[in-house]
């Protein structure tokens, strides 16, 4: 987003211009990526991935309670 509002003040576009087609394009591929990050289910693929690796690499026997102040997931 930043990138974006840079790109059209390095352009000089006032307010009221029109896009050129590529900030255009830029927006929109944007706005859809957001779209998607924001659903949860997206991300139910990526949590399920990762707890397999974890799963398989760590013994059960290890885990154990861990504070919300010391675990580094929750900083």
């Amino acid at each position: 987003m930043k990138i974006l509002l840079q790109e059209t003040w390095q352009k000089g576009l006032e307010w009221d211009d029109n896009l050129a087609k590529d900030l255009k394009d830029a927006w929109e591929s944007w706005c859809l990526e957001i779209e998607h990050l924001s659903s949860a289910l997206n991300w139910k693929p990526f949590v399920a991935n990762r707890m397999t690796e974890i799963q398989f690499l760590t013994d059960p026997k290890i885990w154990d309670y861990i504070s919300g102040k010391d675990n580094p997931s929750d900083l």
